[in-house]
């Protein structure tokens, strides 16, 4: 097992930030902890593996930058139907942002995760349940 966690730099952590990080290196699975903003302040080695990009390429982008327009708002309204220490599934279509077809086209995946609310503020543990290559949805 690979316990790394690769992290952007960190001003201040609460206690229940402290504690997700502590199950996050004992996670098999692709995963990561994301703000309220979309922003990945930590993944593991596994994310690395399933999105194409290096730890460090990951926690300097917004995770919604890559989905496609009509998820990024159906997850937002989850997101804010759902309370603290409170988990829900979710699939999603994503581009991987890092990796091209020998074309140059997007590759698009289908992504299903399991995401975890982690405080009041909205922080949330994302661990990945599968993925699978689909066409290319049509973006407006």
């Amino acid at each position: 097992m690979n316990n790394e966690i690769i992290t952007r730099p960190i001003t201040s952590l609460n206690y229940d930030l402290i504690k997700t990080l502590n199950r996050m290196v004992e996670y098999e699975v692709p995963c990561g902890l994301v703000t309220p903003d979309d922003k990945q302040i930590w993944v593991n080695r596994q994310s690395e593996q399933l999105f194409h990009a290096s730890g460090q390429e990951l926690v300097q982008v917004k995770t919604s930058d890559f989905w496609h327009p009509a998820d990024i708002a159906d997850f937002h309204q989850k997101i804010r139907q759902t309370s603290k220490n409170t988990s829900f599934e979710y699939t999603y279509r994503a581009r991987m942002g890092f990796k091209k077809n020998e074309d140059g086209s997007d590759i698009w995946m289908q992504l299903t995760n399991v995401y975890e609310i982690i405080d009041d503020a909205g922080n949330r543990l994302a661990r990945n349940l599968g993925s699978r290559e689909i066409a290319s949805p049509v973006v407006q």
